[in-house]
């Protein structure tokens, strides 16, 4: 496949970004809000949509604007259903919360959506571009600081509807949990793999007060081994990737 320009890559990550933000804040927001405002829908329920709507916006922009491959399918290996295992039983101290059905809404709402559009067109995409030529870890790390600085500032948004401070703290949050996600993606070549700790990671939070009676120190171990597994992600990577390019990578030169 031949590389694009700067200026094609750049032009289609910028018609993208500006349609789903129109689409999703201008258009999907507010039919929502109507909805919610008419029928009385509740504020959670309604977000929830919201999301999930934004979610097929990210997949039919991508299909008819950027033309990024998400990658889905990955052949298993131990450390594979170690990963899995390893979810299943950090989240097993939480299912006792009474919100359960909320904090796996929750899970689902930033694991999906946030995680097809940072990682699955915006990492793919630059990272594509970067590095279809020549591999070097430090441009790994440039396509995976762009995409989340990017993602990062899509959060302004929210200005409208939260103060500055507390939308500085979530695009900073953005970033920097970005970075796992962002490395398990491109390490497994699966996007299934950052949207499951992404998942995990909003679901945790969410469980993590009403089921602290119920789950007792297990709620803190789960929480503090998910914690350390995303540092250990990017810790491994900084080392691994000199040497050798991660999954993703191989297969978006074929």
């Amino acid at each position: 496949m031949k590389k694009q320009s700067v200026q094609s890559v750049t032009l289609s990550i910028a018609l993208f970004l500006a349609l789903e933000l129109l689409l999703t804040q201008l258009g999907w927001f507010h039919l929502l809000n109507w909805g919610y405002q008419q029928f009385g829908w509740s504020s959670f329920w309604t977000s929830f949509a919201f999301k999930m709507g934004e979610l097929v916006i990210v997949l039919l922009l991508n299909r008819w604007i950027t033309h990024q491959s998400i990658y889905y399918g990955r052949r298993f290996a131990l450390l594979d259903y170690a990963f899995w295992l390893a979810l299943i039983l950090i989240a097993l101290p939480f299912l006792p919360t009474k919100d359960l059905v909320v904090s796996l809404a929750t899970g689902a709402m930033g694991g999906l959506s946030e995680e097809f559009l940072a990682r699955g067109v915006l990492l793919g995409k630059i990272s594509d571009y970067l590095l279809r030529e020549r591999y070097s870890a430090k441009r790994v790390w440039a396509a995976i600081a762009l995409s989340n600085l990017v993602f990062a500032l899509m959060h302004l948004t929210n200005l409208s509807q939260e103060p500055l401070p507390y939308v500085l703290a979530q695009s900073a949050l953005a970033f920097i949990s970005g970075l796992a996600f962002s490395v398990i993606y491109l390490q497994t070549g699966s996007i299934w793999y950052p949207v499951a700790l992404h998942f995990m990671d909003d679901f945790v939070r969410t469980a993590a007060d009403t089921a602290a009676s119920a789950g007792g120190h297990w709620g803190m171990v789960g929480n503090a081994a998910l914690n350390y597994f995303k540092v250990f992600l990017v810790l491994y990577a900084l080392f691994a990737w000199r040497k050798k390019a991660p999954a993703l990578l191989r297969r978006q030169e074929t």
